[in-house]
C-alpha cells in the first residue's frame, strides 16, 4: 500500500507556505490596525469583562477582557468578582505592540461596575 502525500510537487508545498504567510500578515495587519486605534488617545475608554482577580497584600492585580485585547490592572477594592462588567479608562502610552498582542499591564482609572438591568451579554 502506497503512504500518501499531502503534497504532490514542490509547487504545491510553495504555494501552500505562501498562501498560509499571506494569511498571517493579514491577519497582522487587522490587529495592528486596531492598535493604532487603541492608541489613538493616551487615555482610552472601554468596556470590559473580569476574567480573574489576583489578591495581593495592599492591592489586587484584575484580569479584564475587551472585544479586541486581554490586559491586567490593579484595583484597590474588593468589590469585583469574575465575570463582572466594568466601565475603565486605561493610560496607554507604554503599551507597546507586541504587548498588545499578548496582554499587557497597564494604569486605569475610574473603574466602576456596570449592573446589568436586563439580561444583555456583553459579546
Amino acid at each position: 500500500m502506497q503512504s500518501l502525500s499531502l503534497f504532490i510537487n514542490k509547487k504545491e508545498y510553495i504555494y501552500f507556505f505562501v498562501s498560509i504567510i499571506v494569511v498571517l500578515l493579514i491577519n497582522l495587519s487587522i490587529l495592528y490596525q486596531k492598535y493604532l486605534i487603541f492608541k489613538t488617545d493616551e487615555i482610552y475608554h472601554t468596556e470590559a469583562i473580569v476574567k480573574n482577580i489576583y489578591p495581593k497584600q495592599k492591592y489586587n492585580i484584575i484580569k479584564l477582557q475587551t472585544n479586541n485585547f486581554i490586559f491586567f490592572t490593579s484595583y484597590n477594592s474588593n468589590q469585583l468578582k469574575i465575570l463582572d462588567k466594568v466601565d475603565i479608562y486605561i493610560v496607554t502610552i507604554s503599551v507597546d505592540f507586541i504587548s498588545y498582542l499578548k496582554g499587557f499591564y497597564a494604569k486605569s482609572f475610574n473603574l466602576t461596575k456596570i449592573t446589568n438591568d436586563n439580561n444583555t451579554t456583553f459579546w
